[in-house]
Protein backbone atom coordinates (compact mmCIF):
# COMPACT_ATOMS: atom_id res chain seq x y z
CA UNK A 1 0.00 0.00 0.00
CA UNK A 2 2.87 2.50 0.48
CA UNK A 3 5.13 3.54 -2.84
CA UNK A 4 8.82 2.52 -2.29
CA UNK A 5 10.47 5.54 -1.28
CA UNK A 6 13.26 6.38 -4.52
CA UNK A 7 16.66 6.55 -3.05
CA UNK A 8 18.31 9.78 -4.11
CA UNK A 9 21.81 10.11 -4.42
CA UNK A 10 23.95 11.90 -1.61
CA UNK A 11 27.04 13.96 -2.02
CA UNK A 12 29.15 12.57 1.15
CA UNK A 13 31.95 14.35 -0.61
CA UNK A 14 30.94 17.86 -0.52
CA UNK A 15 29.29 16.87 3.53
CA UNK A 16 32.31 15.81 4.95
CA UNK A 17 34.11 18.58 3.01
CA UNK A 18 32.40 21.11 5.84
CA UNK A 19 33.28 19.17 8.54
CA UNK A 20 36.22 20.90 9.74
CA UNK A 21 34.24 24.39 9.22
CA UNK A 22 31.45 22.74 11.29
CA UNK A 23 33.92 21.28 14.16
CA UNK A 24 35.45 24.80 14.25
CA UNK A 25 32.04 26.53 15.05
CA UNK A 26 30.69 24.10 17.30
CA UNK A 27 33.68 23.82 19.16
CA UNK A 28 34.16 27.58 19.73
CA UNK A 29 30.77 27.91 20.93
CA UNK A 30 31.61 25.03 23.43
CA UNK A 31 34.37 26.76 24.54
CA UNK A 32 32.57 30.07 25.03
CA UNK A 33 30.44 28.72 27.47
CA UNK A 34 32.87 27.64 29.92
CA UNK A 35 33.31 31.48 30.32
CA UNK A 36 29.46 31.94 32.10
CA UNK A 37 29.76 33.18 35.09
CA UNK A 38 28.85 31.47 38.76
CA UNK A 39 29.54 27.88 37.88
CA UNK A 40 28.25 25.70 40.55
CA UNK A 41 31.04 23.91 42.07
CA UNK A 42 32.75 20.46 41.06
CA UNK A 43 33.79 17.44 42.77
CA UNK A 44 37.41 17.37 43.00
CA UNK A 45 38.28 14.02 41.64
CA UNK A 46 42.05 14.08 43.51
CA UNK A 47 40.74 15.22 46.71
CA UNK A 48 38.32 13.05 46.60
CA UNK A 49 40.46 9.62 45.66
CA UNK A 50 43.00 10.82 48.37
CA UNK A 51 40.53 10.54 50.96
CA UNK A 52 38.89 7.70 49.96
CA UNK A 53 42.50 5.80 50.69
CA UNK A 54 43.90 7.78 53.67
CA UNK A 55 40.94 8.36 55.34
CA UNK A 56 38.73 5.76 56.59
CA UNK A 57 35.65 7.54 58.54
CA UNK A 58 33.61 10.55 57.85
CA UNK A 59 34.40 10.04 54.20
CA UNK A 60 32.84 12.91 51.91
CA UNK A 61 33.32 14.13 48.35
CA UNK A 62 35.31 17.10 48.01
CA UNK A 63 34.49 20.00 45.65
CA UNK A 64 36.25 22.52 43.85
CA UNK A 65 35.53 26.17 42.91
CA UNK A 66 35.73 27.51 38.79
CA UNK A 67 38.97 28.98 38.43
CA UNK A 68 39.31 32.68 38.94
CA UNK A 69 41.40 33.65 35.81
CA UNK A 70 40.88 32.38 32.40
CA UNK A 71 43.08 31.50 29.72
CA UNK A 72 46.05 33.12 32.12
CA UNK A 73 49.21 34.57 30.67
CA UNK A 74 52.38 32.75 32.46
CA UNK A 75 53.35 35.75 34.51
CA UNK A 76 49.54 35.44 35.66
CA UNK A 77 50.28 31.59 36.44
CA UNK A 78 53.87 32.39 38.26
CA UNK A 79 51.50 34.78 40.24
CA UNK A 80 49.07 32.21 41.44
CA UNK A 81 49.87 30.09 44.50
CA UNK A 82 50.60 26.22 44.62
CA UNK A 83 47.49 25.68 46.53
CA UNK A 84 45.38 28.16 43.10
CA UNK A 85 47.32 26.16 40.46
CA UNK A 86 46.70 22.71 42.55
CA UNK A 87 42.52 23.63 41.79
CA UNK A 88 42.69 24.66 38.31
CA UNK A 89 44.30 21.41 37.48
CA UNK A 90 41.65 19.36 39.68
CA UNK A 91 38.84 21.57 38.12
CA UNK A 92 39.93 20.88 34.71
CA UNK A 93 40.53 17.29 35.59
CA UNK A 94 37.11 17.26 36.60
CA UNK A 95 35.68 18.73 33.13
CA UNK A 96 37.41 16.33 30.82
CA UNK A 97 36.80 13.17 32.72
CA UNK A 98 33.05 15.04 32.08
CA UNK A 99 33.22 15.91 28.56
CA UNK A 100 34.77 12.63 27.49
CA UNK A 101 31.57 10.29 29.29
CA UNK A 102 29.32 12.78 27.96
CA UNK A 103 30.69 12.38 24.49
CA UNK A 104 30.54 7.92 24.79
CA UNK A 105 27.17 8.59 26.25
CA UNK A 106 26.12 10.13 23.27
CA UNK A 107 28.00 8.66 20.82
CA UNK A 108 26.53 5.15 21.77
CA UNK A 109 23.35 6.74 21.85
CA UNK A 110 23.74 7.69 18.33
CA UNK A 111 24.98 4.01 17.20
CA UNK A 112 22.76 1.65 19.13
CA UNK A 113 19.11 4.18 18.99
CA UNK A 114 20.31 5.27 15.72
CA UNK A 115 20.62 2.02 14.31
CA UNK A 116 17.24 0.52 15.53
CA UNK A 117 15.31 3.45 14.32
CA UNK A 118 16.94 3.08 10.91
CA UNK A 119 15.52 -0.12 10.93
CA UNK A 120 11.92 0.75 12.03
CA UNK A 121 11.78 3.03 9.35
CA UNK A 122 12.51 0.89 6.90
CA UNK A 123 10.22 -1.89 8.28
CA UNK A 124 7.50 0.92 7.80
CA UNK A 125 7.91 1.42 4.42
CA UNK A 126 8.50 -2.46 4.22
CA UNK A 127 11.78 -1.68 2.39
CA UNK A 128 14.34 -4.41 3.09
CA UNK A 129 18.36 -3.97 2.11
CA UNK A 130 19.99 -6.46 0.54
CA UNK A 131 23.27 -7.50 1.82
CA UNK A 132 25.51 -5.82 4.76
CA UNK A 133 27.17 -2.66 4.93
CA UNK A 134 29.88 -2.22 2.92
CA UNK A 135 33.22 -1.81 4.59
CA UNK A 136 35.21 1.68 3.66
CA UNK A 137 37.05 2.21 1.05
CA UNK A 138 40.72 2.97 0.97
CA UNK A 139 40.19 5.78 -1.03
CA UNK A 140 37.54 7.21 0.92
CA UNK A 141 39.84 6.28 4.20
CA UNK A 142 42.69 7.73 2.51
CA UNK A 143 40.70 11.17 2.00
CA UNK A 144 38.97 11.31 5.51
CA UNK A 145 42.48 10.44 7.44
CA UNK A 146 43.99 13.86 5.29
CA UNK A 147 40.91 15.39 6.17
CA UNK A 148 41.21 14.73 9.40
CA UNK A 149 44.94 15.56 9.69
CA UNK A 150 44.76 18.92 8.02
CA UNK A 151 41.96 20.15 10.68
CA UNK A 152 44.17 18.55 13.51
CA UNK A 153 47.00 20.22 12.37
CA UNK A 154 45.65 23.26 11.61
CA UNK A 155 44.29 23.48 15.25
CA UNK A 156 47.13 22.16 16.42
CA UNK A 157 49.06 25.43 14.64
CA UNK A 158 46.93 27.74 15.80
CA UNK A 159 46.25 27.02 19.30
CA UNK A 160 50.29 27.06 19.52
CA UNK A 161 51.26 30.03 17.57
CA UNK A 162 48.30 32.32 19.43
CA UNK A 163 49.62 30.49 22.52
CA UNK A 164 52.98 31.56 21.65
CA UNK A 165 52.70 35.79 20.59
CA UNK A 166 50.03 36.39 23.79
CA UNK A 167 52.15 34.86 25.99
CA UNK A 168 50.68 31.90 27.15
CA UNK A 169 53.11 29.20 25.86
CA UNK A 170 54.55 27.49 28.70
CA UNK A 171 57.55 25.31 28.78
CA UNK A 172 56.55 22.90 31.92
CA UNK A 173 52.80 22.54 30.18
CA UNK A 174 52.39 23.87 26.95
CA UNK A 175 49.21 25.31 26.95
CA UNK A 176 46.88 26.89 29.00
CA UNK A 177 43.94 23.89 30.56
CA UNK A 178 41.27 26.24 28.50
CA UNK A 179 43.06 25.11 24.84
CA UNK A 180 43.98 21.93 25.63
CA UNK A 181 39.94 21.37 26.69
CA UNK A 182 38.86 23.24 23.64
CA UNK A 183 40.90 21.00 21.31
CA UNK A 184 39.82 17.91 22.96
CA UNK A 185 36.29 18.88 23.04
CA UNK A 186 36.95 19.28 19.10
CA UNK A 187 38.35 15.32 19.28
CA UNK A 188 35.02 14.58 20.99
CA UNK A 189 33.06 15.82 18.86
CA UNK A 190 35.11 14.57 15.87
CA UNK A 191 33.63 11.04 16.80
CA UNK A 192 30.07 12.38 17.33
CA UNK A 193 30.10 13.49 13.69
CA UNK A 194 32.10 10.22 12.41
CA UNK A 195 29.20 8.19 14.67
CA UNK A 196 26.52 10.19 12.77
CA UNK A 197 28.09 8.76 9.48
CA UNK A 198 28.36 5.63 10.40
CA UNK A 199 24.95 5.41 11.12
CA UNK A 200 23.93 6.84 7.81
CA UNK A 201 26.09 4.41 5.84
CA UNK A 202 24.66 1.51 7.96
CA UNK A 203 22.63 -1.02 5.95
CA UNK A 204 19.12 -1.81 7.45
CA UNK A 205 19.04 -4.57 9.81
CA UNK A 206 22.56 -4.34 10.26
CA UNK A 207 23.35 -3.07 14.50
CA UNK A 208 26.35 -1.82 16.32
CA UNK A 209 27.81 -3.83 19.20
CA UNK A 210 27.11 -1.38 22.54
CA UNK A 211 30.23 -1.37 23.49
CA UNK A 212 31.50 0.15 19.92
CA UNK A 213 31.47 3.85 20.45
CA UNK A 214 33.06 2.93 23.90
CA UNK A 215 36.13 1.49 22.05
CA UNK A 216 36.57 4.03 19.59
CA UNK A 217 36.55 6.67 22.08
CA UNK A 218 39.42 5.41 23.55
CA UNK A 219 41.23 6.75 20.27
CA UNK A 220 40.34 10.20 21.37
CA UNK A 221 42.47 10.02 24.74
CA UNK A 222 46.03 11.73 25.19
CA UNK A 223 49.31 9.71 25.05
CA UNK A 224 46.99 7.70 22.77
CA UNK A 225 45.32 9.37 19.61
CA UNK A 226 48.28 10.76 17.21
CA UNK A 227 46.15 13.54 17.60
CA UNK A 228 47.68 14.24 21.02
CA UNK A 229 51.04 12.81 19.20
CA UNK A 230 50.77 15.67 17.11
CA UNK A 231 49.91 18.48 19.28
CA UNK A 232 52.70 17.75 21.29
CA UNK A 233 55.03 17.48 18.62
CA UNK A 234 53.59 21.46 17.57
CA UNK A 235 54.37 22.50 21.08
CA UNK A 236 57.36 21.38 21.34
CA UNK A 237 58.76 22.98 17.76
CA UNK A 238 56.89 26.45 19.30
CA UNK A 239 59.18 26.36 22.31
CA UNK A 240 61.94 26.06 20.09
CA UNK A 241 60.98 28.93 18.14
CA UNK A 242 60.42 30.61 21.11
CA UNK A 243 64.03 30.69 22.53
CA UNK A 244 65.96 33.47 21.28
CA UNK A 245 68.96 31.86 20.16
CA UNK A 246 68.52 30.71 16.44
CA UNK A 247 69.71 27.42 16.58
CA UNK A 248 66.76 26.48 18.69
CA UNK A 249 64.45 28.13 15.87
CA UNK A 250 65.67 26.61 13.25
CA UNK A 251 65.60 23.15 15.10
CA UNK A 252 61.67 23.90 15.75
CA UNK A 253 61.10 24.60 12.06
CA UNK A 254 62.80 21.15 11.19
CA UNK A 255 60.34 19.56 13.74
CA UNK A 256 57.63 20.88 12.43
CA UNK A 257 58.61 19.88 8.82
CA UNK A 258 59.45 16.67 9.59
CA UNK A 259 56.42 16.31 11.66
CA UNK A 260 54.45 16.55 8.07
CA UNK A 261 56.80 14.65 5.81
CA UNK A 262 56.79 12.13 8.39
CA UNK A 263 52.49 11.96 8.06
CA UNK A 264 52.47 12.44 4.31
CA UNK A 265 54.78 9.48 4.16
CA UNK A 266 52.52 7.47 5.71
CA UNK A 267 49.44 8.73 3.52
CA UNK A 268 51.84 7.64 0.54
CA UNK A 269 52.11 4.63 1.68
CA UNK A 270 48.43 3.96 2.59
CA UNK A 271 48.29 5.07 -0.96
CA UNK A 272 50.73 2.20 -2.62
CA UNK A 273 47.69 0.91 -5.03
CA UNK A 274 47.41 4.05 -7.13
CA UNK A 275 51.31 4.47 -6.52
CA UNK A 276 52.49 1.32 -7.37
CA UNK A 277 53.15 1.96 -10.78
CA UNK A 278 54.73 5.61 -10.20
CA UNK A 279 57.36 2.76 -7.82
CA UNK A 280 57.93 0.98 -10.57
CA UNK A 281 58.39 3.62 -13.15
CA UNK A 282 61.19 5.14 -10.57
CA UNK A 283 62.64 1.74 -9.94
CA UNK A 284 62.04 2.43 -6.62
CA UNK A 285 59.18 -1.17 -6.19
CA UNK A 286 59.72 -4.62 -7.63
CA UNK A 287 57.92 -6.27 -5.37
CA UNK A 288 55.31 -6.17 -2.48
CA UNK A 289 57.59 -7.59 -0.39
CA UNK A 290 60.11 -4.56 -1.07
CA UNK A 291 57.20 -2.64 -0.23
CA UNK A 292 56.24 -4.42 2.94
CA UNK A 293 60.04 -3.62 3.94
CA UNK A 294 59.55 0.59 2.93
CA UNK A 295 59.93 2.19 6.78
CA UNK A 296 56.02 2.81 7.70
CA UNK A 297 54.83 -0.07 5.01
CA UNK A 298 51.80 -0.51 7.84
CA UNK A 299 51.66 2.71 9.47
CA UNK A 300 48.80 4.11 7.28
CA UNK A 301 46.37 1.59 9.30
CA UNK A 302 47.36 3.73 12.61
CA UNK A 303 46.60 6.53 11.27
CA UNK A 304 43.60 5.44 10.27
CA UNK A 305 42.31 3.50 13.16
CA UNK A 306 43.36 7.10 15.36
CA UNK A 307 41.70 9.55 13.17
CA UNK A 308 38.82 6.98 11.79
CA UNK A 309 37.58 4.80 15.05
CA UNK A 310 34.30 5.17 14.98
CA UNK A 311 33.92 4.73 10.71
CA UNK A 312 36.09 1.68 11.04
CA UNK A 313 34.25 0.03 13.47
CA UNK A 314 32.55 -3.37 11.93
CA UNK A 315 28.63 -3.78 13.03
CA UNK A 316 27.87 -6.52 15.11
CA UNK A 317 27.59 -10.00 13.46
CA UNK A 318 24.36 -11.65 13.73
CA UNK A 319 24.53 -14.52 16.38
CA UNK A 320 27.67 -13.36 18.11
CA UNK A 321 26.93 -12.46 22.03
CA UNK A 322 28.20 -9.40 23.30
CA UNK A 323 31.10 -9.60 25.42
CA UNK A 324 32.00 -7.17 28.66
CA UNK A 325 33.46 -4.22 29.57
CA UNK A 326 36.89 -5.56 29.83
CA UNK A 327 37.21 -7.94 26.56
CA UNK A 328 35.31 -5.67 24.69
CA UNK A 329 36.91 -2.42 25.69
CA UNK A 330 39.97 -2.05 28.04
CA UNK A 331 41.98 -5.25 26.12
CA UNK A 332 41.63 -4.32 22.78
CA UNK A 333 42.54 -0.79 23.46
CA UNK A 334 45.46 -2.09 24.65
CA UNK A 335 46.10 -4.46 22.73
CA UNK A 336 46.62 -1.35 19.70
CA UNK A 337 48.87 -0.22 21.93
CA UNK A 338 51.12 -3.39 21.32
CA UNK A 339 51.00 -4.05 17.44
CA UNK A 340 53.79 -4.04 15.81
CA UNK A 341 53.02 -1.21 13.25
CA UNK A 342 52.15 0.91 16.28
CA UNK A 343 56.06 0.06 17.34
CA UNK A 344 57.06 1.32 14.17
CA UNK A 345 54.81 4.41 14.51
CA UNK A 346 55.90 5.61 17.64
CA UNK A 347 60.01 4.89 16.67
CA UNK A 348 59.27 6.70 13.03
CA UNK A 349 57.17 9.25 14.60
CA UNK A 350 58.52 10.29 18.25
CA UNK A 351 62.38 8.82 18.65
CA UNK A 352 64.04 11.73 16.15
CA UNK A 353 61.60 14.36 18.59
CA UNK A 354 62.98 13.14 21.69
CA UNK A 355 66.63 13.55 20.42
CA UNK A 356 65.84 16.96 19.31
CA UNK A 357 64.59 17.31 23.16
CA UNK A 358 67.69 16.65 24.13
CA UNK A 359 69.21 20.15 22.52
Amino acid sequence: PFPLPVPCPVDWHSRLSAMPLVLLLVSLLGAAGLGFPDLPPVPDLVETAENSIHVQLNFSVQTVEEPTIWLPTIAEIEAMSDEERTYRFHWFLFVFVLVFFSAVVAGTLVMVVGAEAKEACHSFYRYHALGHTAQLSKKAQIQMVVLSLVVTASLSFAASIWSLQTGRLSKKLGLDWEVYLFLFCCGCFSLLIQSLVAVAWLQAGDRFDATAFAVASMSVLPFVSDQSDTLKDIIFGALCVQSEHWAMKVLGVFSWLYLLAVHAWFVMLGAQSELKAWFVYCGLLHDEKQRRDFPGANCFSELATSHLAVLLMAPKVDGESSVGFWEGTILPALYKQLTPSKREYLLIENLPQAVLSLF
